[in-house]
């Protein structure tokens, strides 16, 4: 019911190298292809993915599950929390089939519960693994700078791959 939903995240990267400056500034090393999973928030076009999917991205491009790809825009994101927001231009939602996906109330969760994570590991499109609940309510810390605590995280067992990240559990 939900994979028409989940889209790919495609980006290319830039790879700095700090060792190499030109006027002060790193060298550009490379562009490199990234990528994780993301799926449609509301009639807008807008994605939600993970921080991390995007953070170093030059270029952002969605491919639906019919197989077209369309250029995307960062609109937001908040990379304490791991989130993003990217948008598509709203013209693609008339050429493809995709509806939101409603966001649960996480208050109703309960360890040991079945979970589905939804994604596009390595990517295979519209992967989807199985685990269950393993905790709730957890907290994690920032571990680049210890300043930031983020807290009602759920932990779970599901296997969680490269490219997977940003899409639903």
């Amino acid at each position: 019911r939900v994979t028409e939903s989940v889209v790919q995240i495609n980006t290319v990267d830039s790879i700095h190298n700090p060792k190499i400056t030109f006027g002060g500034n790193p060298m550009i090393k490379d562009h490199t292809p990234g990528g994780g999973s993301g799926f449609l928030y509301d009639n807008k076009l807008n994605f939600v993915t993970n921080f991390h999917v995007i953070e170093d991205a030059v270029t952002v491009s969605v491919r639906f599950p019919s197989g077209n790809s369309y250029s995307a825009t960062v609109i937001g994101s908040d990379p304490i929390v791991d989130l993003a927001v990217i948008q598509v231009d709203p013209s693609a939602m008339f050429r493809e089939k995709i509806s939101p996906l409603p966001v649960a109330n996480s208050s109703t969760i309960e360890v040991g519960q079945p979970v589905i994570a939804v994604g596009n590991p390595d990517g295979l499109i519209n992967t989807v693994t199985t685990g269950i609940v393993s905790q709730t309510d957890r907290i994690s810390r920032d571990t680049t700078s210890d300043r930031y605590w983020v807290g009602d995280l759920i932990q779970t067992d599901t296997d969680i791959n490269p490219g997977n990240s940003g899409g639903p559990l």
